[in-house]
């Protein structure tokens, strides 16, 4: 999976009348540094208030809007850098954007705004009434194993550089700890620094469907690749109208998605709409589909969580306003099995969760306990839509996990023999694969997993010659002393193990880590100098001793452990 929000490829376009900073003149510049004491790093960007133009590069600029209603005051950010950036968040997410009134701390008061980035995330802007300053960012997520977590930005010791208030200070807290105390250094531009910005014209009207393939995978079922953002959705052809099953992230996916089946149908509505399971690469568009008069396929837990996306409520998705209560959601349930029978394209809707619960390591039982799980099956064509249970961790050969052999369990269990399995992972088809490639999959992990297994039981203490070289890595990235604190430092090196085992097999990042920053090449380096490392990867070389890839794997261990 690659990042949902791109950032680098969002670009400011003009407002209605006229950009500026706070307090700034129509064509104030700046120029801004911002240094982190944990690091001893320093990152610069240009600004530029009121020009023709936006910045080219990973930062992004943004302004204060000074012609709109409160809400369009708010100050959003994309990578979170300074006040006066954080506006194109916000307008990438306008549909939830909501003034939501005046509050006093006693005091300062202040104008609330909040928005929604995602199904479980919502961010509320401190606006100070007086100074019309972003001060404060509060963000509160859920996260499964762990519940709520709460993050806030604070900006303060504000001055004027080039007629443009920017915060001297910024502070960060998670869950209530320090996390960050960032010492901001401002100086106007120079001109040269005024060559980075490039002139923008009017923007084009939105095509929704850019950046969208539609490819038929079998008789009138399509995928939809949303390849920005690398997920997929299933558009199925009817007799007398469509069904959409996996409806990913937002409104903005579900607007692409609903374009593409008015072009493969146009004389089709779309009846029906289901989800696998409630992750928001799956569910957080529904809304979308369900107030165009859909009817959703699901069990009472889904058509619950789709009540809630629909309410906007903690758990809601970037669409549609606040509701006092969740509407009611149209739906035809699943208990075990679902027949919807059709001329054209019969459906087959199983509900697995109960009998196979998908990772259920990734979730604290009296936490975030997830029972339903559907399955989409098509025997005309043979195709079966999993949601994430094909989905492999690879970049060429498939290696697979215990999900892809409970998948196989059920479909047994079912007596379902796809053609086909289909992923809503990815848009490289890498996870659409046949039933014979998932068996060769899985039964190449089960030779590998007593050695897999082994080096996992290592745990910390056979691996803590590589923990200083894990410490120093993580310190480099910024992590914090905190992350090799106690239960911790053990989580990270457990993990370290694995990625190091399946990176005999893989180049990918090791999925759901602590790690999941680390490319499994750093990983293998901080922990290569352990004796077990290299016996494992020779054990493995044994078995597949015709693997020049992970030859080559092996003659790197042993280079990275060689006397110095």
């Amino acid at each position: 999976m690659g990042n949902y929000s791109r950032p680098w490829e969002n670009k400011i376009v003009p407002a209605r009348k006229r950009w500026v900073f706070p307090g700034a003149s129509a064509r104030a510049a700046c120029l801004d540094t911002m240094f982190n004491p944990i690091s001893g790093r320093m990152t610069s960007r240009t600004v530029v208030a009121g020009g023709k133009g936006t910045a080219k590069g990973f930062y992004e600029s943004a302004a204060l809007e000074l012609t709109g209603p409160a809400l369009e005051t708010a100050l959003l950010t994309l990578e979170e850098a300074l006040p006066h950036l954080l506006l194109e968040q916000a307008k990438r997410h306008r549909l939830t954007l909501r003034y939501a009134g005046a509050w006093s701390d006693g005091a300062t008061s202040y104008d609330i705004v909040t928005y929604a980035t995602g199904p479980t995330r919502l961010v509320t802007l401190f606006i100070d009434a007086g100074t019309r300053l972003l001060t404060r960012v509060e963000k509160l997520g859920y996260a499964p194993g762990y519940g709520d977590m709460v993050g806030v930005i604070a900006f303060g010791d504000f001055h004027a550089v080039a007629g443009v208030l920017v915060p001297r200070a910024r502070h960060e807290e998670r869950l209530g700890r320090t996390e960050a105390d960032l010492a901001l250094d401002v100086r106007p531009a120079s001109p040269q620094d005024l060559g980075l910005f490039a002139a923008y014209g009017e923007p084009p009207a939105a095509d929704p469907l850019r950046g969208v393939e539609i490819r038929e995978i079998a008789a009138g079922i399509h995928a939809v690749l949303l390849t920005e953002r690398e997920v997929k959705s299933f558009v199925v052809e009817r007799s007398d109208h469509l069904a959409v099953f996996e409806t990913p992230f937002d409104a903005q996916a579900a607007t692409a998605i609903l374009a593409a089946a008015a072009r493969v149908a146009p004389d089709k509505p779309v009846r029906y709409v289901g989800f696998s399971h409630e992750h928001r690469h799956t569910s957080g568009g529904v809304p979308a589909f369900l107030r165009a008069g859909a009817t959703l396929i699901g069990t009472e837990e889904t058509v619950a969580f789709a009540e809630d996306l629909m309410g906007l409520q903690h758990r809601g998705t970037p669409d549609g306003p606040p509701a006092a209560a969740a509407p009611r959601v149209a739906s035809l349930l699943v208990t075990d099995r679902l027949d919807l029978p059709d001329e054209a394209n019969p459906i087959v809707v199983y509900n697995v969760g109960r009998t196979n619960p998908t990772d259920p390591s990734s979730f604290a039982p009296d936490n975030f306990v997830r029972h339903d799980y559907l399955l989409f099956y098509f025997p005309r064509g043979g195709v079966l839509l999993n949601g994430c249970l094909s989905t492999f961790h690879q970049d060429e050969e498939p290696v697979a996990s215990d999900r892809q052999e409970a998948l196989l369990a059920t479909l047994r269990d079912l007596g379902v023999t796809p053609n086909l399995l289909c992923s809503a992972m990815d848009t490289q088809d890498r996870f659409d694969v046949t039933p014979a490639d998932l068996e060769a999959a899985v039964a190449k992990r089960l030779r590998l997993k007593p050695l897999t297994d082994e080096l996992e039981a290592m745990g910390a203490g056979r691996l803590a010659a590589g923990a200083d070289s894990l410490a120093a890595v993580c310190r480099e990235r910024e992590l914090g002393a905190e992350w090799f604190d106690g239960k911790a430092q053990r989580i990270l090196l457990q993990d370290a193990a694995r990625a190091l085992a399946w990176s005999t097999l893989t180049t990918r990042t090791w999925p759901g880590s602590p790690l999941g920053w680390l490319r499994l090449s750093e990983a293998e380096e901080a922990l290569g100098r352990t004796a077990a490392a290299l016996d494992f990867a020779r054990k493995a070389a044994v078995l597949d001793a015709k693997d020049e890839d992970l030859r080559e794997r092996v003659s790197r261990l042993e280079k990275l452990i060689a006397p110095k």
